[in-house]
């Protein structure tokens, strides 16, 4: 009779629980998620509390699964189910111990799982404060510079006695305050770490740095009287600013003196070069001879003929900007034709005596 009794009211359990089953029960509920005696600080373990309720009276608990990465806490809860399970919902409360975490924002994900399947889930966050006084802090002068110019730091830190500054992760002083020049291009990181002997806190920023194109002007040169000379800068997204204040791409010398040019690329980083034009070298028998030659014709498309040179001679052209491109020793017909169309110097040498004349070559 009583063993009868006994399996009825078995039966009967066993036949409410499958009831409460099959309209779909949560097995392990998760009902409330905190921190521990808050607030968590660095120093200490922080302890995180899930409580909720269990749909059954005897669900065996075989302890949390705690992974951290970073600022993400996951925590799974595993429970499974009795040999009797008797229906009757069930509070439960489990404090779970995350170990020592640095100062932050965390975001825990909690579920529970019962016989390996899951049964619930929750998201919570919370905050975990430094217990160091130390607070580093620090502001740069610009985000964004040209190399090789600076940017300065402002150390606006607390409760600190040392400081270590790193640029992309390289030590750079232990100075209170430091200027940062790095000479690539791209986006590199700052990094203060304060301390007081005892406890460190640290901070982060980016500048971003530019390094402008070189300008060149050239050599410094000749120019003669009557002559010419472009100078070109010209470059993409750029302005420019010349010796007299003019802003075109380009600059016409035609006289002797020094000249200048400043372009601003479209990041604003400046390129900087001077040129010099000295008056061209004209001598004393340069002046007395330079009518017993005749150089024709000029301007000129293939040759050239010299009448007036006699004996042994040197003939030198020169592009306008003092480069040699061609010399003819002894001889009063000279080939041209592979010569680029413009202005040039023929110095003529014979005699002792040297005469310099303008040519011009057409295409």
């Amino acid at each position: 009779m009583l063993k009868s009794i006994l399996t009825t009211v078995v039966l009967s359990a066993v036949a409410i629980t499958n009831s409460l089953n099959a309209q779909g029960p949560v097995p392990i509920t998760i009902d409330n998620t905190d921190v521990t005696n808050p607030p968590a600080t660095s120093c200490t373990n922080t302890f995180y509390t899930v409580s909720g309720t269990m749909a059954n009276t005897n669900y065996g608990y075989s302890g949390p699964t705690i992974n951290v990465v970073g600022f993400n806490v996951t925590i799974e809860m595993n429970y499974f189910s009795g040999f009797m399970p008797l229906p009757g919902l069930t509070p439960y409360t489990e404090n779970m111990d995350l170990g020592v975490l640095p100062a932050g924002m965390y975001t825990v994900n909690t579920a529970t799982f019962v016989d390996g399947n899951p049964s619930d889930t929750d998201t919570g966050t919370f905050d975990v404060t430094s217990c160091c006084p130390v607070i580093a802090d620090f502001t740069l002068s610009s985000l964004t510079t040209c190399s090789p110019d600076s940017v300065w730091t402002t150390n606006s830190s607390t409760s600190a006695t040392d400081y270590t500054w790193y640029v992309d992760g390289t030590f750079l002083t232990n100075s209170t305050d430091t200027d940062i020049s790095p000479v690539t291009a791209g986006i590199h990181t700052i990094k203060l770490v304060a301390n007081d002997g005892s406890c460190a806190d640290s901070m982060e920023l980016t500048i971003e740095v530019f390094v402008p194109n070189p300008v060149s002007l050239g050599a410094d040169t000749t120019i003669c009287p009557g002559d010419t000379i472009l100078l070109d800068v010209t470059t993409t997204m750029a302005t420019y600013e010349w010796q007299d204040g003019s802003t075109d791409a380009t600059f016409m010398v035609q006289a002797i003196g020094n000249y200048s040019v400043t372009v601003t690329d479209s990041n604003g980083c400046e390129s900087f070069d001077t040129i010099t034009f000295t008056q061209c070298s004209v001598g004393l028998n340069e002046i007395n001879n330079a009518e017993s030659i005749i150089m024709f014709p000029n301007p000129a498309i293939s040759t050239i003929q010299l009448l007036g040179v006699n004996g042994n001679s040197t003939i030198s052209i020169y592009s306008l900007a003092g480069k040699l491109v061609a010399v003819h020793s002894n001889t009063t017909t000279i080939d041209v034709s592979n010569l680029q169309a413009g202005g040039y110097l023929v110095k003529i040498e014979q005699m002792n005596n040297t005469i310099t004349k303008r040519l011009i070559i057409q295409e």
